[in-house]
């Protein structure tokens, strides 16, 4: 029995030992099981990206070649073995949208957002596309949203300030242009574009300072001093103006619209050769530029050389320019001034054949002809140029205060000055020939209320004539004088007004 008891502990080592093997083994073999499920897996996973891969390049490959269509259907086979690939989405949006298929691109953004919220790109497109159709509040969550991503991201902030400018959201603008400032402090345009922002809202100084920052980085940025230029316009610095329009010409001299504004800048200070200097430089540059020929032939007229004046328009007609009924129009001008009236006719007349819807063409001539006392042809002209152009206040004005001169036809010329006021409410010559025409009509109430305004808009000699035959008809002799007194310190030589006044100190 002893022997026994004393062999059975070593059995049980023996089998524990066999157990131990064994669940050695088993665990062996279950792991190399998992293994070679892994590497399985790994293999799959590595056969899919190749496949995804392969397919993605094809969609690219698609996209140079302008074929979006293929591209997308590559792309979707790319998505069979990588469905969560945000990258894969976003190209099939692209695509989408360059076959302005929105409502498909917004649904793979959706898509590619889903796979990666804190896609950059995927709210770049969304900004893009609000943007594209106009929902600038929508555009503007975006831009937000990238920025949040990435508070250093240029080109979100630089689109995000431009939309806010665009909203007229100029101080949350200008805190945005700030931001990038902050960022990058050496590019002239970000300067500009704020101070751009500054003269739109008319805050002038810190405009100036913006501009000048832009020129200290950049000496020839060019559209800096023609912004210094128009500040110096607005606040009535001619000269300094003048002085920043030459310094952008030096940099760029064929920039006639400068030479341009320069020339107008000569005009308003009455300096008529150095503005004629600057209009024959235009037209040296651009000889097709009617405008110019028409300014630099009314030049040549207030210097009294009216030989130039018509020289340069029959330049303009040899040249063939755009709107030549217009040239034709200060042609026939120039004439009168010199008094060949047949020419000036003629030149009327040409400027209507070429452009038969000029409403000026026939307003012209009919002015023409009531100074020549024509004024049955004076009205046909006028009537004309109503009918081409009702709102041709010009117009309609002649020919009202024709009527009332005439005194036929008065209720339709209320009509016709109603109208030319309504469109020029500010035009103290309309209020006249409406108040003359109540004159006419014995409404002396009306007609004192009306040209007691008008005298008040402009200080011209007819309205001082007409407010003193006012008064005399009420019966107010010394302030119909006085009103006829006014009306001969502006114009000495005004017709008739002075046989008044001595008419009545008789």
């Amino acid at each position: 029995m002893r022997h026994l008891s004393t062999s059975l502990p070593k059995y049980r080592v023996c089998l524990r030992t066999l157990l131990f093997v064994f669940a050695i083994a088993i665990l062996n073999f279950a792991g190399a099981q998992t293994l070679n499920a892994k590497v399985d897996a790994i293999n799959e996973q590595i056969d899919r990206d190749r496949k995804a891969y392969a397919h993605f390049m094809m969609g690219l490959i698609f996209d140079r070649q302008r074929e979006p269509d293929k591209g997308i259907a590559e792309y979707n086979k790319a998505l069979e073995y990588n469905e969560g690939a945000s990258w894969i989405y976003l190209r099939i949006a692209q695509d989408y949208l360059n076959l302005n298929e929105f409502a498909n691109a917004m649904q793979y953004i959706d898509k590619a957002l889903q796979a990666n919220p804190q896609s950059v790109e995927a709210h770049a497109l969304l900004a893009y596309i609000y943007t594209f159709k106009k929902d600038y509040d929508a555009a503007v969550v975006e831009y937000e949203k990238i920025i949040e991503l990435d508070p250093e991201d240029k080109i979100a902030l630089s689109s995000l300030a431009d939309i806010l400018v665009f909203q007229g959201k100029n101080e949350k603008a200008i805190d945005v242009y700030e931001r990038l400032l902050n960022q990058v402090d050496d590019l002239p345009i970000l300067y500009f574009n704020v101070g751009l922002i500054y003269l739109h809202i008319e805050d002038f100084d810190k405009a100036i300072n913006k501009f000048d920052k832009a020129l200290e980085l950049d000496d020839d940025f060019v559209p800096a001093y023609l912004s210094l230029a128009l500040i110096s316009e607005i606040q009535g610095k001619s000269e300094q103006a003048i002085f920043y329009y030459e310094e952008s010409l030096k940099r760029d001299p064929l920039n006639i619209n400068v030479y341009k504004q320069l020339g107008q800048l000569y005009i308003d200070k009455k300096d008529y050769k150095k503005a004629t200097i600057q209009y024959e430089l235009v037209l040296k540059l651009y000889p097709e530029d009617t405008s110019s020929y028409i300014t630099l032939a009314y030049l040549y007229a207030d210097e009294k050389q009216l030989d130039k004046s018509v020289e340069i328009l029959k330049k303009a007609l040899e040249e063939n320019v755009a709107q030549l009924d217009r040239i034709y129009i200060t042609l026939a001008t120039i004439y009168q001034q010199q008094d060949t009236n047949d020419l000036a006719e003629a030149a009327y007349k040409s400027a209507q054949e070429i452009n038969p819807e000029s409403d000026l063409a026939y307003f012209y001539l009919g002015v023409y002809y009531e100074t020549n006392n024509k004024r049955e042809k004076a009205a046909t002209q006028f009537k004309a140029a109503i009918e081409i152009n009702p709102d041709n206040a010009d117009a309609l004005n002649y020919l009202g205060y024709m009527y009332a001169e005439e005194g036929i036809n008065l209720k339709e010329a209320v009509k016709m000055l109603n109208r030319a006021i309504e469109i020029e409410p500010g035009n103290g010559a309309f209020i006249d020939s409406l108040g003359w025409i109540y004159y006419k009509l014995d409404n002396l109430d009306k007609a004192h209320e009306l040209i007691e305004k008008a005298s008040s808009l402009i200080k011209d000699p007819i309205i001082f004539d007409h407010l003193g035959d006012i008064y005399f008809k009420k019966g107010q002799i010394e302030k119909a004088k006085e009103s006829w007194r006014k009306s001969l310190e502006i114009d000495p030589d005004i017709e008739g007004v002075e046989e008044k006044i001595e008419r009545l100190n008789r």
